[in-house]
């Protein structure tokens, strides 16, 4: 066991007990958890002590599930998908396909559809296309000019669905949020 954190209602617990008694189980406890052997207790000691070991090698057993889930969540292809969107998006942005931000007035209230917006956009819809069965390594040229007409085609989409709407107090942030849901959900289909 590469770390060791001695819990200190173990302590409190064999305060109790003699002070022989209680070096031994502390000599014990370290001793298991720097090599993993347990020595030789008097029968006071190593009820003790067999208390304390259930709780570390409980403690161990939980620590290995998360280690394991931890790896396993790292080697998921859904891991390197990230990966590959950011990839097509930085492509789409190189090619200049992507929309430029711009503000939408309705009544007064402005709507901004910045740069992390946009390219939270882009993503949905690159994600949305690998989901559709799209290959954007066998597809090429092709993929990059369906993709600029899905996004083109939502975004003209969103920013109907701005100016029809009657502004609120809450205009902005809102109204921005529902519309890609929306857009999302329209083109999903």
């Amino acid at each position: 066991m590469k770390n060791f954190t001695f819990a200190m209602k173990w302590h409190e617990i064999l305060k109790s007990y003699p002070e022989d008694i209680r070096k031994e189980v502390y000599f014990a406890v370290i001793e298991y958890a720097a090599t993993g052997q347990v020595i030789e207790l008097q029968p006071l000691a190593r009820m003790a002590f067999d208390f304390i070991r259930y709780e570390i090698d409980e403690k161990a057993r939980r620590r290995e599930a998360r280690l394991a889930k931890k790896q396993q969540n790292e080697t998921r292809p859904e891991a390197k998908t990230d990966t590959a969107v950011d990839k097509i998006i930085d492509k789409f942005y190189s090619q200049g396909r992507a929309p430029k931000p711009v503000t939408v007035s309705n009544g007064g209230v402005h709507v901004t559809m910045s740069d992390e917006r946009i390219r939270n956009f882009v993503a949905v819809c690159v994600q949305d296309m690998l989901a559709k069965g799209h290959k954007p390594e066998k597809e090429g040229s092709r993929f990059m000019s369906s993709l600029g007409s899905l996004v083109a085609n939502r975004f003209e989409v969103l920013r109907q669905d701005i100016l029809s709407r009657r502004p609120t107090a809450q205009f902005s942030e809102v109204l921005w949020e529902a519309m890609e849901k929306n857009a999302h959900e329209q083109f999903a289909a």
